[in-house]
């Protein structure tokens, strides 16, 4: 049995290393390899390959900054600064588009979604950064999905069920809103399964 400390987050499986809260550990017997400094409290995102052929590894931190980790010796390579108040509690993933060579994540803590591009080398370019309030001021601890130039994010407003549960649909280069959809039923805490 393994008890991650404080895990709420996704486990991710890859190359053989399991990645929880900011725990590394071994898939085969649950040897914790590494615990990365800060919190990682809900957190999962994902693997992207860089210009190196190396796997990285991107995370939001409940402590308001995004971590690329290569995952050939698990260290940070980059970091990147997002929010630097209300950095109680993020809990929210990222995702990634291929496309745009972009990553979408959102807050838990106050409405704000946010996008950053990377670099070919898997650095962030924080010249790409882009921080937006949603229409519908979500708030949420779902990871957004990215398809055909939309961002779709779910959550509900000011974070209580009796206000119910959106999702927003945004550009995918600017953030800009381009449509919300009618309150459906209570608090949304999944991420939203897209099928075309």
């Amino acid at each position: 049995t393994l008890f991650v400390n404080g895990s709420y987050s996704t486990i991710m499986q890859h190359n053989g290393y399991l990645y929880a809260s900011g725990t590394i550990l071994d898939a085969d017997n649950g040897k914790i390899i590494k615990k990365l400094e800060g919190s990682f409290k809900w957190a999962n995102g994902p693997f992207v390959e860089n210009s190196e052929g190396k796997d990285i590894l991107y995370m939001p931190g409940v402590d308001g900054k995004m971590v690329a980790i290569d995952t050939s010796t698990m260290e940070i390579i980059d970091s990147f600064t997002f929010k630097t108040s209300d950095t109680t509690g993020l809990q929210a993933g990222a995702v990634f588009s291929e496309k745009e060579s972009r990553l979408y994540w959102h807050d838990a803590i106050v409405a704000k979604i946010y996008s950053i591009a990377i670099n070919s080398d898997g650095t962030f370019d924080e010249n790409s950064f882009i921080e937006k309030t949603p229409t519908s001021g979500i708030t949420t601890t779902c990871t957004p999905v990215v398809f055909n130039g939309r961002v779709y994010f779910a959550g509900q407003k000011d974070g209580a069920s009796a206000n119910g549960g959106y999702i927003e649909v945004c550009d995918s280069e600017t953030l800009e809103t381009i449509y919300v959809t009618n309150k459906i039923g209570a608090k949304i805490q999944s991420t939203p399964i897209l099928s075309y």
